[in-house]
């Protein structure tokens, strides 16, 4: 499990739409931002990252700064490692609202996930500027194994050191990977990383290659919020090609509280998509045996991991609903061949293709209230945000810490 620095690091934005370097004109770029095309961060010595043949180059997204193109990078999620003597490093945002993990030695180099500069653990200004520098500055001078998890509105494309320092590739490539399918309950920060709890949750596993394909309002089959929703191609299955050829070894899907299964539904357009409680349930049975069928296909040695759907307000017994949901997803991983761990957060405990189960513990998410709302008869009170449904930022790093010694348990037990 990662530490916690009890030095904090200084974070600085340089000027907007600047190639400017806090190093000086003798910083050391990689790629080189004078030698546009060249190179990108997605083939350099001086970084290593998982699986760089699937990562973006959004030479279609970049910008062109002081006469430079640059091409900036979508990483699948997943990290900059690399060894450095330096006291500090740069990173080349493009686009807007820079925000970063950074661990540094198996420590959290930040007191929470970095969006704003930095000074003495104290936050100042947002990171909201484009197109820029933002430098990381630990505070002495010292050889360090980094891993930066870096994301802005187009992504980074460059890392600088200062002169007569070195940095090169730390390679990770023995250390597991894992993906998360989700949906809104995978999206916005925890405490210190973007996408939510299932990032926190791998951290805490000590997984450092890490992905999320979280869309808000989706599910395994079709739902009729929006034509987003509707659309085959936004289900769990519909995104599941970019996230097999990934080739992670733990995959988590963790969803269904949008799902319908109980009453007829049409799309906005009003088209029926379910026309009776019985097409729905059956439709939402079929869904949820292609989507594991077809991942345990292209995947036969991952371990799969399924969650029952959420259940922010707390029903007693469990709502029947939502039962009736987690019973279809277990009962379709155990059809499966192994390995698969199933995560029971509607009444606590999992069960493994080993045939090894945890007692119940009862529900992960409880009472009836929320922050703005409190009702003193459960966690709602502290995790739930103000609309009744999605997790505070404090219920987030929450669940990621249940969900990784529930997921810890399983495993060890596989």
């Amino acid at each position: 499990m990662l530490g916690r620095s009890p030095q904090a690091i200084t974070v600085s934005q340089q000027r907007e739409n600047s190639i400017d370097s806090v190093f000086g004109p003798d910083a050391l770029v990689y790629p080189p931002i004078d030698n546009p095309g060249a190179a990108t961060l997605k083939d350099i010595p001086q970084v290593w990252g998982h699986r760089r043949e699937q990562w973006v180059i959004r030479t279609g997204s970049g910008a062109v700064v002081e006469g430079r193109v640059l091409s900036p990078i979508i990483t699948m999620g997943c990290g900059l490692h690399f060894d450095l003597d330096a006291q500090a490093f740069e990173i080349f945002y493009v686009g807007h609202f820079a925000k970063a993990t950074l661990i540094a030695d198996g420590q959290y180099m930040a007191p929470r996930f970095i969006t704003t500069t930095l000074s003495d653990g104290f936050e100042g200004a947002v990171l909201r500027d484009a197109n820029r520098f933002v430098c990381f500055d630990f505070g002495s001078r010292a050889r360090r194994k980094v891993s930066v998890y870096a994301w802005s509105e187009r992504g980074p494309c460059a890392v600088a050191v200062p002169a007569g320092s070195t940095i090169t590739g730390w390679d990770r490539s023995s250390e597991p990977s894992m993906i998360a399918m989700a949906d809104s309950y995978g999206q916005g920060y925890a405490a210190d990383w973007d996408h939510s709890l299932f990032w926190a949750a791998a951290a805490r596993l000590g997984i450092p290659h890490l992905d999320i394909d979280a869309w808000g309002g989706t599910g395994y089959a079709r739902v009729g919020t929006n034509r987003q929703t509707a659309d085959p191609a936004y289900t769990f299955s519909g995104r599941l090609e970019r996230a097999i050829a990934l080739q992670p070894d733990l995959f988590i899907t963790a969803g269904s509280l949008n799902d319908v299964i109980d009453r007829p539904s049409v799309d906005l357009d009003g088209n029926v998509i379910y026309a009776s409680a019985i097409d729905a349930f059956q439709g939402f049975g079929e869904a949820v045996a292609a989507y594991y069928a077809r991942l345990r296909v292209a995947l036969p040695d991952c371990v799969i991991v399924a969650t029952g759907p959420w259940a922010p307000r707390q029903f007693t017994p469990t709502h029947p609903v939502a039962q009736a949901k987690a019973d279809v997803i277990l009962e379709t991983l155990q059809g499966l061949s192994g390995p698969w761990v199933f995560i029971d957060n509607l009444n606590g405990g999992w069960v493994n293709s080993a045939g090894t189960s945890a007692p119940k513990t009862g529900p992960w998410q409880t009472g009836t209230g929320t922050t703005t709302s409190p009702r003193g008869d459960g966690n709602g009170d502290l995790y739930l945000d103000h609309d009744g449904t999605h997790l505070t930022r404090e219920g987030k790093q929450h669940f990621a810490d249940v969900l990784a010694a529930n997921l810890r348990d399983a495993l060890m037990a596989l």
